[in-house]
C-alpha cells in the first residue's frame, strides 16, 4: 500500500492493488488512523475491481474458470464498486461493529495440484479474528464469504469451519455474496461488510458471525463481525 498525498486527497489517503483479502489490510490501516495523532471522525474504505474487459475475460477463458453451459465449475465474472464508512462513535441504534481481523497465507492453490489442500491459511486466519476478538466458536451464528463459484474454494471454506468450530450445530447458514454479483474482486470488502450487516437481525442470520475473503495467491483475512 502506497501513502498518495495528493491535493484532492487527505495526506493520509492510502491506495492498494491487494484483492478480496485485503479488506484486511485496509481495516487495520484504519484502526491505526483512530488510535494515531489528530484521529479522523471517520475513514472511508472503497473497493474497486472488473473482470469485464477483453483481457481479462480472454485469460479466464484459457485458465477455464468461467462458468457456462460447458464448464459449471467456474464464476460469473463481474465488476463493481462499493464504500464502507467507518467510525469509533457509538452509535445511537444498532450497527455493525468489526470486532477482530484475522490474515494468513494459504499454501495450496487451485492452480498448482503438488500441494495438499488442507485450508491450513484459512484455519489460521479465521482463529485469527476469532482471537483478536477475545470470542470463541460457540458464540458464532453464520459464516459468510466472497466464494465466487469455483468448487476448490468452497472445499477449503468447508474445511477450515470444520476445525473451526468446536460443535456441531443444527442451522449455520452460509452466506455467499457472490450469488447476485458475480465474482467482483477488491469490491467484495466494503459490499460483504454492508451487504451482511444488513441481514444481521435476531430473526434471520443472529449477532454474531464470521467472514472470509481469499485471493488466488493465497491471502486469507477473516472478520469477525458482531451486530450490538
Amino acid at each position: 500500500m502506497n501513502n498518495r498525498p495528493e491535493e484532492d486527497y487527505d495526506p493520509r489517503t492510502i491506495l492498494g492493488c491487494l484483492g478480496k483479502a485485503g479488506i484486511a489490510d485496509a481495516l487495520l490501516g484504519a484502526s491505526k488512523m483512530f488510535a494515531g495523532e489528530a484521529a479522523p471522525e471517520y475513514v472511508i474504505i472503497v473497493g474497486v475491481d472488473s473482470f469485464l474487459d477483453a483481457a481479462s475475460i480472454e485469460h479466464l477463458l484459457t485458465q477455464g474458470r468461467i462458468r457456462c453451459s460447458t464448464n459449471p465449475d467456474g464464476f460469473i465474472p463481474g465488476e463493481a464498486a462499493a464504500a464502507i464508512a467507518l467510525t469509533t462513535r457509538q452509535a445511537g441504534e444498532h450497527a455493525l461493529w468489526i470486532e477482530g481481523v484475522g490474515t494468513a497465507h494459504e499454501p495450496a492453490s487451485p492452480f498448482d495440484e503438488a500441494t495438499p489442500l488442507r485450508a491450513t491459511g484459512l484455519t489460521r486466519a479465521l482463529r485469527n479474528a476469532l482471537q483478536s476478538a477475545n470470542w470463541n466458536a460457540d458464540d458464532l451464528l453464520f459464516h459468510a464469504s466472497a466464494i465466487g463459484g469455483e468448487q476448490w474454494y468452497f472445499k477449503e471454506a468447508a474445511l477450515a469451519m470444520d476445525r473451526v468450530m468446536t460443535r456441531k450445530v443444527p442451522h449455520f447458514p452460509h452466506r455467499i455474496v457472490a450469488q447476485s454479483v458475480g465474482e467482483i474482486g477488491a469490491a467484495f470488502g466494503p459490499l460483504i461488510l454492508s451487504w451482511i450487516g444488513a441481514e444481521m437481525t435476531p430473526d434471520d442470520l443472529g449477532a454474531r458471525g464470521l467472514l472470509h475473503l481469499a485471493n488466488d495467491n493465497g491471502q486469507r483475512a477473516a472478520l469477525a463481525i458482531h451486530h450490538r
